[in-house]
C-alpha cells in the first residue's frame, strides 16, 4: 500500500497550510463575513483534523456532520469555490505537489452539497 499524503507532508505542514488558508479567507471581503465572532484558533484546529483526514489520516466526518456544521451559514457556490481556490494557494505555498493539491481540492469539492446552502 502506498504512502498517504499525510505521511508525505506531516501534521505540522497541514497546520501551516490551514493557518495560511484562514489568513487568506479572513483577507477576503466576501469570506471574512462568515467568520465574525468565530474562534479562529479552534477552527484551525478542527480544519487541520479535517484536512488530515482528506490526506489519508483515519479520522472521518460524515456528510450529515458537515451539513449540520455549515447549514446555518448560507454559504453560496461562489464563496465555496473561492475557499477551494484559496486552499489550493495555501497548499501550493507549502510545497504540496500539484497532483496532491488537485486530489485535496477534488475531495473538498465532494462536500459541496453539504456546505453550500440556498439560504443566503
Amino acid at each position: 500500500m502506498g504512502e498517504t499524503m499525510i505521511e508525505r507532508y506531516g501534521h505540522g505542514r497541514v497546520r501551516q497550510v490551514v493557518s495560511d488558508f484562514y489568513g487568506r479567507v479572513l483577507a477576503s471581503p466576501r469570506l471574512a463575513l462568515y467568520f465574525d465572532g468565530v474562534d479562529i484558533h479552534t477552527l484551525v484546529a478542527h480544519q487541520s483534523v479535517f484536512l488530515e483526514a482528506v490526506m489519508g489520516s483515519p479520522q472521518s466526518h460524515s456528510a450529515e456532520d458537515i451539513r449540520r456544521i455549515h447549514d446555518h451559514l448560507g454559504i453560496s457556490s461562489t464563496d465555496f469555490q473561492e475557499m477551494i481556490d484559496l486552499l489550493g494557494q495555501s497548499l501550493q505555498r507549502f510545497g504540496v505537489d500539484a497532483s496532491d493539491q488537485q486530489a485535496v481540492q477534488d475531495r473538498y469539492l465532494t462536500y459541496e452539497d453539504q456546505v453550500v446552502s440556498t439560504r443566503r
